[in-house]
């Protein structure tokens, strides 16, 4: 767990590593899962990130995905420093470089602004699925963790969802009913292979720059999976955020400039399984956060899913 960080912790390992004092160095509200600060020095914009996990991001992960990125010039943050452990903050930390721009969740897009957004962000997200890994999972340093996709989601899927029927939120035959649709999609697309993944494709996580090209920043997330887990994900969230049809408006949007040559015609059925994972995951995440109203809405989801 994160010790307490008070502006002062924050300025002092922002001075250790730059060897500059930072000027306005302002705390970000509305973070809730991390403490963030915003400074500058010489006139440039920074981010400084507390980390309240003592094991999430995976130490070695960052520098690899900004290293990787950034030679295949992708825009993004340039990570400055990053220290998984720290005496002082108790989680570790990262300083990187501010991306200039607007974050997309606070644009005023209208309908059609909207649509191109999409557009262009599908692709942004072509080109980072083209950074082919060799295993899927947690990435490290660069070498993911597990052999085949199904067996990551098979090694997790008690962990995250054991909970579920402890409290009797379901079954143990209604659980597993669940578990073998989603096992069944992952075998059958155990050909395509693993590719660096975003992880949280929500539009807080988008820069539109002032020329007017996007940037993804907040790659904590990051994982390694195939191409269709990224953007199924993705849609789930938009499925939380719009009604059905501007949803459906900005789906076919993206998936229009999205470019792959690996099984693009069967992104529907592979969706529609994976949204059985995603609704369980926000699910155990409602509950956990006390958001009784997005548990029952998550619940009723899932359970579309055994009809």
């Amino acid at each position: 767990m994160i010790m307490h960080m008070d502006q002062g912790a924050a300025q002092r390992c922002i001075e250790a590593a730059l060897r500059r004092k930072p000027e306005r160095l302002v705390r970000l509200e509305g973070v809730t899962n991390n403490g963030v600060y915003a400074f500058s020095v010489g006139g440039e914009g920074y981010i400084f990130k507390a980390y309240r996990s003592p094991d999430w991001p995976e130490d070695g992960k960052l520098p690899f995905v900004n290293r990787v990125l950034r030679e295949r010039r992708i825009p993004c943050a340039e990570l400055i420093a990053f220290r998984r452990y720290d005496d002082a903050l108790g989680c570790g930390w990262l300083i990187e470089r501010q991306v200039p721009g607007l974050a997309a969740d606070r644009a005023a897009m209208d309908e059609r602004e909207t649509v191109q957004f999409y557009g262009e962000l599908g692709r942004l997200v072509s080109r980072v699925h083209q950074i082919e890994l060799q295993r899927y999972g947690y990435i490290g340093s660069g070498v993911p963790s597990h052999a085949r996709q199904v067996d990551f989601y098979a090694d997790e899927w008690e962990d995250r969802f054991g909970v579920l029927v402890r409290e009797g939120v379901f079954t143990q035959a209604s659980l597993a009913c669940l578990r073998d649709r989603f096992m069944t999609m992952l075998t059958d697309f155990a050909d395509l292979p693993p590719v660096l993944c975003h992880g949280d494709l929500s539009l807080k996580n988008v820069i539109i720059q002032p020329n007017g090209d996007l940037a993804l920043i907040d790659w904590d997330d990051a994982t390694a999976f195939c191409w269709m887990a990224d953007i199924a994900r993705m849609t789930a969230w938009m499925r939380m955020q719009h009604d059905e049809a501007d949803m459906q408006a900005y789906r076919r949007a993206f998936l229009a400039e999205y470019q792959t040559g690996y099984r693009r015609e069967d992104f529907d059925r592979f969706e529609a399984a994976y949204h059985i994972y995603t609704a369980l995951d926000n699910l155990v995440y409602f509950r956990a956060v006390g958001d009784g109203e997005g548990a029952a809405r998550m619940k009723a989801w899932a359970a579309q899913k055994m009809v």
